[in-house]
């Protein structure tokens, strides 16, 4: 198990803050973890677009160091 430094949960914290703040990403499931400053996004979004936004709000958050994408793009239309 790794464990997360105090600047790690605050990052964390934040990056979940950004996204929770953002209409367009806060109803996507999405998981949030960081190690060492960098923010690993692991989940599933339902376009091309959320995608980038997505990115682009974990990497405008002070103290973010590298984003790692592990998200899924599936539409709407294909889910069960």
């Amino acid at each position: 198990m790794v464990e997360m430094t105090l600047s790690d949960s605050i990052l964390v914290a934040s990056v979940r803050a950004a996204i929770k703040h953002n209409s367009k990403l806060s109803h996507q499931p999405v998981r949030v973890l960081a190690y060492k400053r960098t923010i690993t996004l692991r989940g599933r979004v339902n376009s091309e677009s959320c995608l980038r936004t997505l990115l682009e709000a974990a990497s405008s958050v002070a103290g973010v160091e590298e984003v790692i994408n592990e998200v899924e793009i599936i539409p709407y239309t294909t889910r069960f």
